[in-house]
């Protein structure tokens, strides 16, 4: 009787070690998941400055594609072209720096899309290196949404970035939620400036 049960016991240890191996190894990476959404970009040639929208797979995403009536819920701009580099404030992207701006590879940025779509302004070679200077030089700012003087979240941070260089024609809008009132700058307000060139768009 003993060594039955025993047999029973060891059966059932090594069918839920392996189904559990099995699931694991079934399921692709954070670094799979990457490398093919990378391959089925097929990206045209970025420049510096390009305004990179996602819509993101997190519950936060489709709360604010909610809010606003807008499909894409967040922005980056490029500094760097080879590789591709994107400096944004956010949350949580990277959990080691959360609540601030932060520099990420457009892999990394992709990681966490639904969607992708890349816009370009008419800004001159010397703008877009000043741009990228000034943005490196916030890295690590904290990321802050209120009303005040020192707001500075994802729309905002590009906002401050782009205003010197060329006069953007944004739109704030009015909230009364009971987390959160006041008039905000969501990507939407990005996406539909005239002057920013849709180059690029790709939904996974």
């Amino acid at each position: 009787m003993f060594d039955f049960l025993s047999l029973i016991l060891i059966s059932c240890a090594v069918f839920l070690y392996f189904n559990t191996a099995t699931s694991s190894f079934l399921q692709p990476s954070k670094q799979q998941i990457q490398i093919s959404k990378m391959e089925n970009l097929k990206l045209p040639k970025l420049e510096i400055g390009d305004l990179i929208f996602r819509r993101g797979n997190s519950l936060e995403s489709v709360i604010i594609s909610q809010i606003s009536g807008h499909y894409y819920t967040h922005l980056g701009i490029l500094i760097a072209s080879t590789p591709p580099l994107i400096i944004y404030a956010t949350t949580d992207d990277n959990l080691n720096k959360p609540n601030q701006v932060i520099l990420s590879s457009l892999e990394e940025f992709v990681s966490r899309a639904q969607a992708l779509a890349i816009k370009r302004l008419p800004l001159t070679k010397a703008q877009k290196e000043i741009i990228a200077l000034t943005a490196k030089s916030q890295l690590g700012k904290k990321f802050v949404l209120n009303e005040g003087n020192d707001t500075l979240y994802c729309t905002t941070f590009i906002e401050n970035l782009l205003t010197p260089h060329i006069k953007l024609n944004l739109t704030y809008e009015e909230l009364n939620l009971p987390t959160l009132s006041g008039k905000y700058l969501f990507p939407k307000a990005f996406f539909n400036e005239v002057q920013a060139k849709l180059i690029y768009e790709k939904r996974f």
